[in-house]
């Protein structure tokens, strides 16, 4: 952390060269940092979006590029401006404020359109995209050489568990938001397909985040040593929900009264979103005080937002997140994920290869068949097993977070960083091809809806 100047009394000013009690010197270091990694985030992604793939990957690619692996190689000098000791933990705040505020852009774009999910092809998808993959993924990955990389926490019965959950997670999840994106660059996104796939996927991710707590909940269980294993991790789980409920319940008592008060006494939404980030840091706090894992606090409340705020209030919640949020701290958070990938001696193309066979067949198969079962032609039910098997930003997301939990070691941190990312420049080109061949995307018409249609998580 910074130089901080502990010893001010009230009424005394801070020394020259200091501000706040920060030293010049530790600020000179963090803006420096800050800068170049956010010129250097921008600068590739927009790269990345020209050449066709999404501004995720030149995110990523920027971290990588100023981290230890290639400029702290190249030129060590530079890196240490970047990077340095001293100010590296402010810039991982800022890196876990840009998870954060990803979190809850997805909470806010759940929908359930009602014409969609009353169709027979939603509900056979909803169980054939998630129930599957995670069952054999759980069962089989003992059999894999990756599961040799399993990190230092999990250990005894709840690490491995937790572990299998990881990769399972990691198998089925899906990135709506580069699908929607891909989606709309390519202006397919009113098609019946397309408003399918991305309401399908909103509910799929939903039940695979919670899932990802449940992991980690087990994962938790493991430090305390207990004889009892699954009591232990049962007792985290509980304390999650628990905790979650308790929030849910606080909200119910004081956002709606409060949103109303502000209905009342001010003109517009713009009272919204310093509600929505308050409502966001107090429960970040709450979870970080009863050791529940915070990264879901902002989903959960972004869910609440989507259902209590009126549609203007929200769509001036996302217009706030768009303009500064998401636009400074999102990319700054997949530098950081860049900033720990390593093409180093223990990386394995093979390893990586290894895991995208074991994704791909375990994803897109099942999904494929059912695509199959409910009328769908060849071509179309390969067009949902491409959608399906794409993982992009919330994979590299369930990627850092277990190996920041010790769940995963470096190079399998690594593999699923790649595939994440490489699963989805896999499917902007498949759907580009289609495009560009006009082929069919789905036989079986499903009904269009109106507005801005689902965003999904």
């Amino acid at each position: 952390m910074p130089a901080i100047d502990g010893n001010l009394g009230a009424g005394q000013r801070w020394g020259e060269g200091s501000m706040f009690g920060l030293k010049a010197e530790a600020l000179m270091q963090l803006f420096f940092g800050l800068g170049a990694v956010m010129l250097a985030a921008r600068a590739l992604g927009a790269l990345a979006e020209r050449i066709y793939v999404p501004r995720v990957i030149g995110e990523v690619a920027a971290g990588y590029a100023l981290g230890p692996s290639v400029l702290g190689t190249l030129w060590p000098a530079a890196y240490g401006l970047i990077w340095p000791e001293d100010g590296k933990a402010l810039l991982w705040v800022v890196a876990v404020l840009g998870l954060y505020f990803l979190m809850l852009e997805t909470g806010l774009h759940f929908h359930r359109p009602e014409a969609i999910a009353r169709t027979p092809l939603f509900g056979r998808l909803i169980v054939g995209t998630t129930v599957p993959a995670l069952v054999l993924a759980y069962a089989l990955v003992p059999f894999f050489a990756f599961s040799r990389h399993a990190g230092e926490a999990a250990v005894g019965s709840l690490g491995a568990a937790s572990f299998r959950l990881i990769v399972g997670v990691m198998t089925s999840i899906t990135a709506v938001p580069i699908l929607a994106k891909i989606f709309k660059d390519l202006n397919i996104d009113r098609t019946p397909f397309a408003q399918l796939v991305i309401t399908v996927a909103a509910f799929h991710d939903l039940l695979l985040w919670g899932l990802l707590s449940v992991a980690l909940a087990l994962a938790a269980g493991t430090s305390f040593g207990a004889g009892d294993a699954l009591g232990t991790g049962a007792l985290f789980i509980a304390r999650t929900l628990a905790v979650m409920a308790a929030a849910g319940g606080l909200a119910w008592l004081f956002f709606r009264p409060v949103a109303a008060v502000f209905r009342r006494r001010t003109a517009g939404g713009g009272w919204a979103l310093p509600l929505v980030l308050g409502a966001l840091f107090l429960g970040a706090g709450l979870a970080t005080r009863y050791d529940v894992e915070a990264i879901f606090v902002p989903l959960f409340v972004g869910l609440l937002a989507r259902l209590w705020l009126k549609d203007e209030e929200r769509q001036a919640v996302e217009a706030g997140l768009g303009q500064l949020p998401l636009q400074m701290f999102a990319p700054l958070y997949f530098a950081a994920v860049g900033y720990h990938v390593s093409f180093g001696e223990t990386f394995s193309f093979a390893l990586l290869l290894e895991f995208a066979l074991f994704a791909y067949l375990l994803q897109g198969l099942p999904t494929y068949a059912v695509a199959r079962m409910t009328g769908q032609g060849r071509f179309c039910a390969l067009n949902f097993a491409v959608a399906f098997s794409e993982r992009g930003i919330p994979g590299t997301v369930v990627a850092s977070t277990a190996y920041a939990r010790g769940l995963i070691d470096a190079p399998l941190y690594t593999v699923f960083v790649v595939f994440a990312l490489g699963s989805a420049a896999a499917a902007g080109v498949w759907f580009r091809a289609v495009r560009r061949g006009r082929r069919p995307l789905m036989a079986e018409a499903a009904p269009v809806l109106s507005g801005d249609g689902p965003r999904g998580l």
